[in-house]
């Protein structure tokens, strides 16, 4: 099996994301607490479900693509 679909690249080529409210490139990441039903969760029993993401560490902003 041959691998497919390695391409190297430089980090230093891509393109910076910046907070879209302050334009700060720099963020922490942060947990949001998904809570799951028993009616729909696949064990009968509610499940809390933690969901990574980012926020702007200099004004606290979440970008809306770091959203699910």
């Amino acid at each position: 099996m041959q691998n497919q679909g390695n391409v190297s690249f430089n980090l230093r080529d891509a393109d910076d994301v910046e907070c879209d409210e302050c334009a700060s490139k720099n963020f922490v990441q942060v947990y949001r607490i998904k809570r799951i039903s028993p009616v729909i969760s696949p064990t009968g029993e509610e499940i809390m479900a933690p969901i990574q993401i980012f926020k702007c560490d200099e004004c606290g902003h979440i970008n809306k693509n770091f959203l699910e």
